[in-house]
């Protein structure tokens, strides 16, 4: 599964884009399984990284975007594991709450996604931010795990989109 996403990972964004759109959501389910190995290569250079370049280029259109952060939302990813303090859990839930900070980001740029999308986000990214435990850094022999800061960094994109401000 991971030589596949590494060679994408160094490829330039026109051959990105072509495989992502021969199947997307093959691709995003892939780098949803990344975000969760404790590996930091996988999950930061490699998923994270081309989540990013996805992003930024616009090719996850609004539908697939939607569908995206629920997967990420979910107790598969953004809660798996959560009240977990020592194990790999930590991983995916910090990876998680990255990528949908990311999404924030861009979407307060673009403005892309159904405000009740936006709200059922900031809400979740709260909710997993008071009930986070594991708040490792550095993971000898496995990378950063990062939880507090991946999470500061989810909740500072809350807090600047838009909807946020409306929302008051």
């Amino acid at each position: 599964m991971i030589e596949p996403l590494r060679d994408l990972a160094r490829r330039d964004d026109a051959l990105l884009r072509k495989a992502y759109d021969e199947c997307p959501i093959e691709l995003l389910n892939r780098l949803l399984a990344g975000l969760h190995a404790p590996d930091g290569e996988v999950c930061d250079e490699i998923a994270y990284s081309l989540f990013c370049r996805l992003l930024e280029m616009g090719a996850i259109p609004p539908e697939q975007l939607a569908w995206l952060f629920e997967q990420l939302l979910s107790d598969d990813h953004l809660f798996y594991g959560i009240g977990r303090v020592g194990d790999d859990s930590v991983f995916g839930r910090s990876f998680s709450a990255l990528v949908a900070g990311y999404i924030l980001d861009v979407d307060a740029r673009r403005r892309v996604l159904e405000r009740d999308i936006v709200l059922h986000a900031i809400a979740s990214i709260a909710r997993y931010a008071s009930c986070e435990r594991d708040r490792r850094g550095y993971v000898p022999g496995k990378g950063w795990a990062h939880s507090a800061a991946h999470t500061a960094d989810a909740l500072a994109a809350c807090a600047q989109h838009p909807v946020a401000a409306e929302a008051e």
